[in-house]
């Protein structure tokens, strides 16, 4: 449940969201991935997280707004990551 306070002005002038999603792009154990020209926004936590992958790229896109990490790669063998826009990630790339 959110509840929001607007004082006097109305809600209808404000625009607001809320993420529930805590990955937005979740690759485990998969390979040959690509994320090309796409837009991430609002992850909890990471808004792409890959794992024990291989030959995942990332490149042309945005991920902003993300609790944690924008791009979380571990145990990720012969990933590429290349021109994209990352914003507002409390933690790192």
């Amino acid at each position: 449940k959110l509840i929001m306070f607007f004082g006097a002005a109305s809600p209808a002038s404000y625009k607001v969201e809320a993420s529930t999603a805590k990955h937005l792009a979740n690759i485990h154990d998969k390979d040959y991935i690509v994320f090309d020209d796409l837009s991430f926004s609002g992850a909890n936590e990471t808004g792409i997280r890959a794992y024990s992958t291989n030959y995942v790229q990332i490149k042309n896109s945005e991920v902003i707004l993300c609790g944690i990490d924008a791009i979380s790669l571990n145990s990720a063998r012969h990933t590429t990551v290349h021109n994209n826009k990352i914003e507002d990630a409390n933690n790192m790339a």
